[in-house]
């Protein structure tokens, strides 16, 4: 059954996006030394295509933009504010800064690579997903350099979790936190989180092989594993040598016949002789007894089957400087992620022959080498550069290639999720009343959403392909329609019962959910729409009697007990739901 909140006049749905296409463009924002060389380059390509860019963003995309790609997170709507009318050329600058510096970066950087090396489905009882992101959040948050932390993932040694530590599924949709974080790597000393990326391969050191090369060098060997490359240089030789580098990974399970829901803990090493789980398998020998090699022939140690410090050799090799696919790998990642596409696609299919690289992305990738493979310094450089900052395309517009034009982007699915719970404060709500199970209540949610929003959980997505279900989920989603209740302490109520007129009220909203303020047409529609006599509706009678699908049962019963029924207010309810609804804001642009 198609259930939509209540009949809204189709021009609040579907009202243009006014910050997509600013008069004037902003100026003033000083760029860094990488930043400037970068849109130097591209205004060459431009000048030699006879392209012409679309103006800079406005102050209002531009914030939301950085905040969504840099912290997975909408500003807040003081934030948001206080930018908008500060009058100082350098607030770009100051804001990308600010957002690096924020504790929301670590936190968000850390669920993006545990959904790219973990995968969002994975429940194997030995994988302790909890001890993995606080690895992964102490390096971000001290911004350790790139090379350093895939040399420590690729020759992580040790165990895989403190014990008796509950298996919750999905426990990646919960952001890691710095109080999480703590609590864990405090826990037991011998714990490294690293090792359960190598666990997550179980008994397939090709597996292991194809996601090291994959991942961190952009190289997709894996074909290599039954044939040779069709189109690239890779032979079965190859990937057999490269995958022997963890022929001699110990696997030791130190808690024999626990019990099902508790994460059974491992100890990885490094051992004298091959011991790779599932050696005595007739299709993963190969794998194993192969001479270890990398992928430009050099050898990773000493006669068939290599030597115990293979996958150390291995991970030095992976990250040295005199990779030539190393450095590229990750900067055609991060710029397929700021710009929605890589400068080499698919981003992370790089091409053998590392000369074929496009300058822009070598000369990128050799400034990040030399800077010390810098995260945060890499994500200063593309925010800064004036492609980054260019605005987005209309639908049906033509134009935006070599990054003249921001595209549109979808939102990640937990980012989308993250939005609408930021944007409606149900966070605060589920805190009071269902704290011991919001972590498997935003897993039930997240479900949803991935289901219909994400092709592939290992892959960026870079173009919009809008679906009915995607737009039947957000329309009649609990999480949305619930959250656009007048429930005492989320959003709209804490909005509504503030001083101000009904213009500042709807000020509020569109800070709220879309980062700028009303255009003079909106404020006055919506004006027209909340001000205009209405006889008062029952709220959405799903409310009672309905089975729990997606955990909101809590905040469900809350919005059917504290809806208003004044016609005015849920007026108001159905514009803030107009706006959560809208490309607009289901969208990065």
């Amino acid at each position: 059954m198609i259930f939509l909140r209540r009949f809204i006049p189709l021009v609040l749905l579907m009202a243009p996006a006014q910050s997509l296409s600013p008069e004037k463009p902003a100026k003033g924002d000083p760029g860094t030394f990488g930043a400037a060389s970068i849109d130097a380059s591209l205004r060459q390509q431009w000048k030699k295509e006879k392209i012409n860019p679309a103006p800079l963003c406005d102050d209002a995309t531009f914030l939301r933009r950085i905040s969504l790609d840099i912290t997975g997170s909408l500003p807040p709507p003081d934030v948001a504010y206080a930018f908008l009318h500060d009058p100082r050329p350098g607030k770009r600058a100051t804001a990308i800064e600010s957002l690096l510096n924020s504790r929301k970066y670590p936190e968000y950087w850390t669920g993006y690579w545990d959904a790219q090396l973990i995968g969002r489905a994975t429940r194997a009882q030995l994988l302790d997903r909890a001890a993995f992101q606080a690895w992964l959040y102490r390096h971000f948050e001290k911004n350790t350099p790139w090379n350093q932390v895939v040399n420590d993932l690729i020759s992580a040694t040790g165990k895989n979790s403190p014990g008796d530590m509950p298996r919750i599924k999905n426990i990646g949709v919960s952001r890691m936190d710095k109080a999480k974080a703590d609590e864990i790597l405090a826990t037991d000393p011998t714990v490294n989180g690293a090792v359960n990326w190598i666990i997550k391969y179980g008994q397939m050191p090709q597996d292991l092989a194809g996601a090291t090369s994959k991942t961190f060098m952009g190289l997709q060997i894996q074909c290599a594993q039954c044939h040779d490359h069709k189109t690239e240089k890779w032979t079965q030789s190859d990937f057999r040598g490269f995958s022997s580098a963890f022929a001699h990974t110990k696997f030791e399970v130190l808690d024999k016949g626990k019990a099902p829901g508790v994460v059974k803990r491992l100890e990885i090493s490094d051992a004298p002789r091959v011991a790779f789980p599932g050696g005595g398998m007739e299709e993963v020998k190969p794998f194993l007894i192969a001479t270890p090699k990398a992928l430009d022939g050099t050898r990773l140690g000493e006669g068939v089957g290599g030597g115990v410090n293979t996958r150390k050799a291995l991970a030095a090799w992976v990250t040295s400087s005199q990779n030539p696919w190393f450095a590229p790998a990750l900067v055609n990642r991060m710029w397929a992620h700021f710009m929605g596409g890589g400068l080499q696609e698919p981003f992370d299919d790089l091409p053998a022959d590392a000369s074929k690289l496009p300058p822009l992305l070598k000369s990128i990738s050799d400034d990040f080498s030399t800077h010390g493979y810098n995260l945060k310094r890499l994500i200063r450089t593309i925010c800064s550069t004036q492609a980054y900052q260019r605005a987005a395309l209309r639908q049906g517009d033509e134009g935006g290639r070599l990054w003249s034009a921001h595209p549109l982007r979808p939102l990640r699915p937990e980012v989308l999720m993250d939005a609408i719970i930021q944007a409606t404060n149900i966070d605060a709500l589920l805190q009071q009343n269902a704290a011991e199970r919001i972590d498997q209540i935003k897993a039930q949610i997240i479900r949803q959403f991935v289901f219909l929003f994400d092709v592939d959980e290992e892959h960026e997505q870079h173009s919009f392909e809008g679906t009915l279900p995607q737009a039947l989920l957000l329309l009649n989603s609990r999480l949305t329609n619930d959250g656009t209740s007048i429930i005492p302490g989320d959003a709209l109520a804490q909005v509504l019962h503030q001083p101000g007129d009904d213009a500042t009220k709807i000020q509020n909203l569109y800070l709220r959910a879309l980062t700028r303020e009303p255009s003079e047409p909106e404020l006055k529609r919506s004006l027209a729409f909340v001000q205009t006599p209405r006889k008062g509706q029952n709220n959405t009678p799903e409310a009672k009697g309905s089975k729990d699908r997606d955990g909101m049962g809590p905040i469900v019963r809350m919005a059917s007990s504290s809806g208003s029924s004044d016609p005015k207010e849920q007026a108001f309810e159905d514009l803030f739901w107009a706006l959560l609804n809208s490309s607009e804001f289901n969208l990065n642009h």
